[in-house]
């Protein structure tokens, strides 16, 4: 029986695809970090109303705005989302009288399509 080995052209073409690949990774990474810094950005744009800042806030956050109005994310949603208090507030009353509450803007309608 005979072991059969790769030649070092074989070897020199698994480098080339494990660096291209790790290439690859890398640019991914950062495309992700990118476009968080963009969602992070778009929750506080002035080119949001209040409704859509909080919509993006919760999404990013995979929470929903608390129903308190004393409750301590509705500071923390305020800051991160640049809204005083009371714009948060009234967010929340909107939502407890019966106004819509959908799910928030898609991404590529709020950030572009990433191509």
């Amino acid at each position: 029986m005979s072991i059969h080995r790769s030649s070092a052209g074989d070897a020199s073409i698994g480098v080339m695809n494990t660096s291209d690949r790790r290439a690859a990774v890398q640019r991914e990474e950062l495309e992700r970090a990118t476009a968080r810094k963009e969602q992070l950005a778009s929750q506080s744009s002035p080119l949001h109303g209040p409704e859509d800042r909080i919509r993006i806030w919760e999404r990013l956050h995979a929470l929903t705005l608390p129903r308190s109005a004393t409750h301590k994310l509705v500071r923390v949603i305020a800051a991160q989302t640049e809204l005083s208090v009371q714009q948060v507030q009234d967010e929340q009353r909107r939502r407890a009288a019966g106004g819509s509450v959908t799910q928030p803007p898609a991404q590529d309608a709020v950030f572009g399509s990433i191509s």
